[in-house]
């Protein structure tokens, strides 16, 4: 009889420590799925910036390749842009340069709003007497994490103009 009611004790033992695990468990859930997704988001955030890395000194060694970038400022949209850019003032040849970084963002993004897309490319005289070519990306990244929606990303290289 000593040995039934002491298994008795043991199983209701266990039975309190399931209860205690599964309420911990219910209570940490949250807090373990908010972190996985934040640190999925983050990654995701990393992998644009390196894909738009990319993108830009795609379109720099290709604007190497171009002779006649005229100087001066040119600002280029996306379709179906806002004019948070500016007016697409962009000569033939830097909207060229502008649509082959476009397409490569394009076919290498996700969660990027690409309403939200800005590129700017920029023909200066170096003071040897050569020219530079700056040119900087902005576009929204919009994540699945609250905190990076609407997250604006900017990347900008410079390069010769050989």
């Amino acid at each position: 009889m000593a040995k039934i009611l002491s298994l008795q004790r043991e199983r209701a033992k266990r039975c309190r420590e399931l209860g205690a695990a599964t309420t911990e468990f219910a209570l940490c859930c949250p807090m373990l799925v908010i972190v996985i997704t934040a640190s999925l988001d983050f990654a995701s955030v990393l992998g644009q910036f390196g894909q738009m890395e990319e993108a830009i000194h795609d379109g720099i060694r290709y604007a190497s390749s171009l002779s006649g970038l005229e100087t001066g400022d040119f600002q280029g949209l996306s379709t179906g842009a806002s004019s948070t850019c500016g007016p697409n003032n962009s000569s033939a040849l830097h909207q060229l340069l502008q649509n082959r970084v476009l397409e490569l963002i394009r076919t290498n993004s996700r969660n990027l709003d690409l309403s939200s897309l800005c590129i700017d490319s920029q023909v200066q005289v170096s003071p040897n007497g050569g020219l530079n070519l700056r040119l900087r990306i902005q576009v929204n990244y919009n994540g699945v994490f609250p905190a990076a929606a609407n997250l604006p990303l900017s990347v900008e290289a410079m390069g010769p103009i050989l």
